[in-house]
């Protein structure tokens, strides 16, 4: 019986045309931030290999000066060749509010520093290859850039060619001349030779020197969706918080408790809700402000453990200081004559974290430098019996020992408290600025976890 042999040929052709709709689709996601205002950009070099190749697109986002974070990877004009651009993480902050990059393959920091309003953007999605012609061109390698093209063309030959009467000629009505048919093919060769080549080609106008990897919810980064879409949140979570506030309410004045145990909040001398989010890995997320008034206090009282850790985002530009977040004896606007369990400001900016001991003395750690610059920090303190850990950004940054406190019964709150007994006190009894993501634990979480949180919050 005889085989007919369109049918090997249609399944070439059928899996042709996916692989060109596959590679169009990846294209489409590379020029489609475009719409948004973001910039896509050709990565040119391996520096961080190997979870980047040269020819991928790296997508950036704008965001302020205000907003970058220390392990972005960031966007700037290269400081050591004019024209072109540069694909590093922030490594650090240095001397006088210059950025240190590196590339995660380098060894060392990179020598030249850029300024924090020279960034472009910050990356947020990375598609394998699709720039690869480009990055071909443009480094001169001639017969890679070649090969590309004609792998293209031969794969859009395969999805669009054949002659009259082949099993995927699906046209209709009356027949045509062989030479109709003929230039029929040669306009369909040619229309999907340029609609896939000419975005490809169009991309590559802006070249990146460098290479975009991140440690973030979608660490491999391969081009698929995260496997969520609120890392931060799901980082607090794994450590079972006793309480979570996240202050993301838009209106109201009840603040909603994430973990599954502990009283929810209730807002207090209308705090201003809905504001910008600490958190740059969920941007959909909000935040409140206390600049001009405003707290929250647990809507029941507990007992907490002798363990513990206590954690909050602030952002502020006072010079008077003012409790962040802890525990006393006080409610709703009541300031306290119980007070333990502390995250404060000094006047002059200082993250301050304090514990009342079983004597009734006032044990603090306080951080060296100051955080009242109106940047985004995250801040939290550990006390696991014996030693009282400072945090701010992810590092620790102080440290103390002491003997546990009494336990009692009482309210957790931010924003609000008298401290005038402890060292270094709020020149007040308010705290003025922006406050997001409050959460206490039962125990004491390890430095690990304090970096991986501040990780998932800003990468």
């Amino acid at each position: 019986m005889p085989v007919d042999d369109g049918v090997p040929r249609t399944l070439l052709r059928l899996a042709a045309r996916a692989a060109l709709a596959c590679l169009g689709s990846m294209v489409v996601w590379a020029i489609l931030p475009l719409a948004l205002g973001w910039q896509p950009t050709v990565v040119m070099t391996g520096s961080m290999r190997p979870s980047i190749q040269p020819g991928d697109v790296v997508v950036t986002r704008g965001v302020p000066a205000a907003a970058l974070r220390v392990h972005q990877v960031v966007l700037v004009p290269d400081p050591d060749h004019a024209g072109r651009l540069r694909l590093h993480r922030l490594d650090r902050i240095g001397t006088g509010g210059r950025l240190v990059l590196r590339g995660d393959a380098n060894q060392s920091a990179d020598s030249s520093t850029v300024r924090a309003d020279d960034v472009r953007g910050v990356g947020v999605l990375r598609v394998p290859l699709v720039g690869s012609p480009a990055q071909a061109v443009r480094t001169g390698d001639w017969r890679r850039a070649a090969a590309l093209v004609a792998g293209l063309l031969l794969l859009v030959g395969l999805a669009y060619g054949g002659t009259p009467g082949d099993p995927g000629d699906r046209s209709s009505g009356p027949p045509r001349s062989a030479g109709g048919t003929r230039r029929r093919q040669l306009v369909l060769r040619r229309t999907a030779i340029v609609a896939v080549l000419t975005p490809v080609l169009t991309v590559a106008v802006t070249p990146g020197f460098a290479s975009f990897g991140v440690s973030a919810a979608n660490a491999g980064s391969r081009f698929t969706a995260a496997t969520s879409f609120y890392p931060y949140r799901d980082a607090v979570l794994a450590d079972t918080p006793v309480l979570y506030w996240r202050l993301g309410e838009a209106s109201g004045t009840a603040a909603a408790n994430t973990a599954t145990t502990g009283p929810a909040g209730t807002y207090y001398s209308s705090p201003t809700l809905g504001q910008s989010s600490a958190l740059t890995s969920e941007v959909v997320n909000k935040s409140i402000s206390t600049t001009a008034s405003g707290a929250v206090t647990a809507s029941t009282a507990v007992i907490p453990s002798t363990q513990f850790t206590i954690e909050a985002w602030v952002k502020t530009t006072s010079a008077a200081g003012g409790r962040v977040f802890g525990f006393g004896s006080g409610s709703t606007t009541t300031t306290s004559t119980t007070v333990d369990r502390q995250l404060y400001l000094s006047p002059t900016g200082k993250a301050v974290a304090g514990l009342r001991n079983v004597t009734l003395v006032k044990t603090v750690a306080t951080s060296p430098l100051s955080y009242n610059d109106g940047h985004w920090h995250y801040l939290a303190t550990t006390y696991d019996g014996t030693t009282l850990r400072l945090y701010v950004d992810g590092t620790q940054v102080a440290t103390t020992t002491t003997t546990a406190a009494t336990p009692f019964s009482g309210y957790w709150r931010a924003g609000l408290e008298n401290l005038s007994s402890w060292p270094t006190p709020p020149s007040g009894t308010t705290y003025a600025g922006g406050l997001d993501e409050l959460a206490v634990y039962a125990t004491a979480l390890t430095a690990t976890r304090i970096a991986a949180h501040y990780t998932a919050a800003t990468s």
